[in-house]
């Protein structure tokens, strides 16, 4: 009873504390934090147009006669839509290490350099094999982009707005599809490797005003650098000492646990987020819009509607669910967002497989066109963002980095398994049985988010840090603070 008074009055304090801070952010200007978000997604967007290569280009290489002299065939296009997400998650724990040792600017930086190389190598090709190589490292550098722009847009946002700006940023990977489908549709393919490397350069050339993270410079030391970017983010009236101490006393419990069991990537602190964030990405990678946005030139070939207007449309589709998104996150809990999400997807999905057991006439022919309407803006809404944004929400300072690696190796593998098998399955149950696969998917996700996954809407610094903590390291974090309090006060 006496450590539950603790925890309890612990805990008040706690949401006293977040209260305050929300309340005090209120201050602070946003129009640099948004710009300088905008920013950090251009190499997001040139990651979202390579998926879209991956789309245009499996039915151009597979027509014998195409231009580019690379002619594959079924065995070769499933290795070429699928291949690229197994170096991603190399690149995904080669950026939890990156982000720490040179910081998060640095490593969006050299994922972009990366991506440049794989894109020429594709562009250059003539052979599938190189083809294949160029790829490989596409998928490398892109793996690299992701885990450090959404760790430093989570370190340099407002709580308030945290939610929104990880949800933009899922949403420039779509922006990026859609460019690519439009650019295709005015250019040839064999020049898209070149031309969707256009936002990335864009971000080279604007490089040296994207912000550091002020929390990977508190860890480094470098106190009077996270000042003055913490300062230029909030604006000269922002009085930045609350928020910049929040960090510095994070960072203090991070290092007070290095020698004990909270530094351990066994502890509960790691081990449940990463459970939870692999589980979702599960659910979220096996949902069906990989499976649309890869092979919608294959799916809809025969569809009424061209299959390049329905790619187009589904993408334009998500893009606008993104849109919704942040304003969503500020007002309805991440949970409910993601459950929401998904019956509407598995209604899109259902509608889809249940098409070819309905009478042929005019309104039966245009129901996968309003199915993928309904599957993409759902998608956009809350299945796309609420995984990303929770994923750089739940995991604390300390094990962030690993944490964003195990998200993305998760979701990865999970893609390449599925564009691997497409095909084979295609074969074995049709469309049909696909779609059905998926919206078992869909229903476990909701099983598993509505009994397991914790809210962290409106949630600061310190109060994520503390979700996974046992009540009893949360009490002797309290009786330490107390006591460094009344020092103070003696002082």
């Amino acid at each position: 009873p006496r450590n539950l008074s603790s925890l309890d009055q612990l805990n008040c304090n706690q949401h006293r504390m977040d209260v305050s801070m929300i309340s005090h952010q209120t201050t602070a200007s946003n129009t640099r934090l948004f710009l300088m978000s905008m920013l950090s997604m251009l190499p997001g967007i040139t990651f979202g147009a390579t998926l879209s290569y991956v789309a245009v280009a499996l039915p151009f290489f597979m027509d014998p006669s195409n231009i580019s002299g690379i002619v594959i065939n079924t065995e070769e296009a499933s290795w070429f839509a699928s291949l690229a997400n197994l170096p991603r998650m190399l690149g995904t724990i080669l950026a939890g290490v990156l982000s720490e040792r040179i910081g998060r600017r640095s490593t969006i930086l050299f994922s972009i350099f990366t991506t440049i190389i794989g894109s020429c190598t594709v562009y250059l090709a003539d052979r599938f094999s190189i083809l294949l190589v160029g790829s490989v490292v596409v998928g490398f550098g892109t793996g690299i982009t992701l885990n450090p722009t959404y760790s430093l847009l989570a370190e340099i946002s407002t709580i308030r707005m945290r939610g929104s700006l990880g949800s933009m940023n899922t949403l420039s990977a779509n922006i990026g599809y859609l460019y690519s489908l439009v650019v295709v549709m005015i250019a040839p393919v064999t020049y898209l490797p070149l031309i969707i490397l256009a936002p990335s350069i864009l971000f080279i050339g604007l490089f040296w005003f994207v912000p550091y993270s002020p929390v990977w410079l508190m860890q480094k030391g470098r106190e009077t650098d996270a000042r003055i970017t913490l300062q230029y983010l909030r604006g000269k009236r922002y009085n930045i000492e609350p928020e910049l101490k929040e960090i510095v006393d994070v960072i203090e419990r991070s290092k007070a646990r290095n020698d004990g069991e909270g530094a351990s990537v066994m502890s509960r602190e790691f081990l449940l987020p990463a459970f939870i964030i692999f589980v979702l990405f599960i659910f979220q990678a096996c949902c069906g819009a990989d499976t649309i946005c890869y092979f919608v030139m294959i799916i809809f070939k025969d569809f009424v509607v061209d299959e390049n207007v329905m790619a187009i449309i589904f993408q334009v589709a998500i893009t606008a669910g993104y849109m919704i998104a942040p304003a969503v996150m500020t007002r309805v809990d991440r949970r409910i967002q993601y459950i929401l999400a998904s019956f509407l997807f598995m209604f899109g999905l259902g509608s889809m497989a249940l098409v070819p057991f309905l009478p042929v006439n005019r309104f039966t022919e245009y129901i996968p066109l309003l199915s993928i309407v309904v599957s993409g803006l759902s998608y956009g809404v809350g299945i796309g963002p609420v995984p990303f944004v929770m994923m750089s929400e739940l995991f604390s300072t300390k094990f962030k980095s690993a944490g964003l690696a195990v998200a993305m190796l998760s979701r990865s593998g999970c893609v390449f398994l599925q564009l691997k098998v497409f095909s084979s399955l295609q074969v074995l149950v049709g469309m049909t049985g696909i779609f059905l696969i998926h919206s078992v998917f869909l229903i476990l996700g909701i099983i598993f988010v509505f009994t397991v996954v914790p809210e962290t809407r409106n949630k600061s610094i310190s109060e994520l840090e503390d979700i996974f903590k046992s009540a009893e390291t949360l009490v002797a974090e309290g009786n330490t603070e107390k006591q460094e309090f009344k020092k103070e006060n003696v002082r």
